[in-house]
């Protein structure tokens, strides 16, 4: 499969199935993942594969909370099974996705090392080129991830269960599992729509 190929088909995936994911097919996206540019070349990264019951307990919990919060904010509700478009589909996805979080296979939590004088990952950005690679290799690989911070609602209870040292920034949690489904092809707006040259209104269409 081409890059690109990869990249056209690459879509958030929050349905999983039950089907095991191996440390070592995890280990060979992280080798792919530690190939991303870094600043100064320091590697400040840290990637945590996540497995254990308490963990999984501790996000199911926290997930199911967030996306509660959020759904009631947001004034959502569970779409019927017949209604077919694009919102509905998502927010079926949420759904499933946070019922179902404390059962994905893995799940790997990324970390930078802050500078103590800067601001959080002001210097630690290096870590989403890294998350990218990752993601990209998990597709290739024919699994399924999507980017999540609701781990926020619990990070300091989840940084001790996991034995985060002080000074190390948690930059996203993803659960990694085979995909309900299919990946893409992916739906997007032409990314000349979403450009600008110079100044915020003016577009390759509509330049100043």
């Amino acid at each position: 499969m081409e890059l690109s190929d990869v990249m056209r088909t690459c879509r958030a995936i929050r349905r999983y199935t039950d089907e095991p994911v191996s440390d070592e097919l995890l280990m060979d996206c992280l080798r792919l993942a530690v190939c991303a540019p870094s600043g100064s070349n320091q590697q400040k990264w840290r990637f945590c594969i996540l497995r254990s019951a308490k963990i999984h307990q501790l996000l199911g919990k926290t997930y199911k909370q967030g996306w509660a919060d959020y759904a009631a904010q947001m004034k959502l509700e569970r779409p019927s099974a017949d209604d077919a478009s694009r919102s509905a589909r998502f927010i079926r996805s949420m759904f499933e996705l946070v019922e179902n979080f404390d059962t994905v296979p893995a799940y790997v939590m990324f970390c930078a090392l802050r500078t103590p004088f800067m601001e959080e990952l002001y210097t630690g950005a290096s870590i989403y080129p890294a998350m990218q690679n990752f993601i990209l290799a998990a597709r290739e690989k024919g699994l399924g991830t999507v980017i999540t911070t609701w781990y926020r609602l619990c990070e300091e209870e989840l940084k001790e269960l996991v034995g985060v040292p002080e000074g190390w920034v948690v930059a996203a949690l993803l659960p990694v599992g085979y995909p309900k489904g299919k990946f893409g092809p992916i739906k997007r707006r032409p990314a000349e729509e979403a450009t600008c040259i110079d100044h915020w209104d003016a577009t390759l269409s509509n330049p100043e």
